[in-house]
């Protein structure tokens, strides 16, 4: 065993090399703490829940699915009926629809009446009328 003489000496050589250390081992050992954290056992609730599922939690699910099933279906409902609204009967879908190709021959018959008449105002305007 070693006298408290001895003790002191050792404690004397030792504290200025473990002050030159501490940047280096301080840190070391708060990583070692960290991971020492990190792998404690945890409770088994805490890991995975029960797989057993209650007639309550299945009512519950089951309420809820059926509530969104109905939400869906009310969606699609107001967004037909809002599509049908914009798009009209047969009868004007079939106008549209004849109006449409009609339209280079309406667009042909405005360019050549707005060309006669600029032609007859140049005339005018020459004294050829």
């Amino acid at each position: 065993m070693k006298t408290f003489q001895e003790f002191n000496e050792a404690a004397a050589l030792a504290i200025p090399a473990a002050v030159r250390l501490a940047p280096y081992v301080l840190p070391a050992i708060g990583a070692a703490a960290n991971l020492m954290k990190g792998a404690q056992p945890r409770t088994p609730n805490i890991q995975r829940p029960s797989p057993k599922i209650t007639a309550a939690e299945t009512q519950k699910r089951q309420a809820a699915a059926d509530r969104k099933a109905a939400a869906k279906e009310r969606a699609e409902a107001k967004a037909k009926e809002g599509i049908d609204s914009l798009i009209g009967s047969d009868t004007e879908r079939a106008e549209a629809k004849k109006a449409r190709e009609s339209q280079p021959q309406i667009q042909r018959r405005l360019r050549q009446q707005a060309m006669r008449e600029r032609m007859k105002k140049a005339a005018e305007a020459q004294g050829l009328d």
